[in-house]
């Protein structure tokens, strides 16, 4: 398996699409994520036991990092952030 962050490195990242089934979690949760240079956000996010309302802890988390998050007519499960 590819390690994303070692693949990604220090490059900016215009447009990040998260769809990975609940690893969403992980990847945001890993500290190596507040370094990735991401303007633009569009995720997946899936409620669980551990994470209940999933939809929260992902807007709050990516809020704590410095993104502009949106969820509104995004659809159920799904928002976007920005950052500049």
């Amino acid at each position: 398996m590819v390690d994303f962050f070692e693949s990604v490195g220090t490059q900016t990242i215009d447009i990040l699409k998260i769809d990975i089934e609940g690893g969403e979690f992980a990847l945001l949760g890993d500290p190596r994520f507040e370094n990735l240079q991401v303007r633009n956000l569009v995720m997946e996010y899936h409620d669980n036991e551990t994470y209940p309302d999933a939809g929260a802890w992902c807007e709050g988390r990516l809020r704590d990092l410095g993104y502009n998050v949106m969820r509104e007519g995004r659809g159920p499960y799904m928002l976007n952030a920005q950052r500049n």
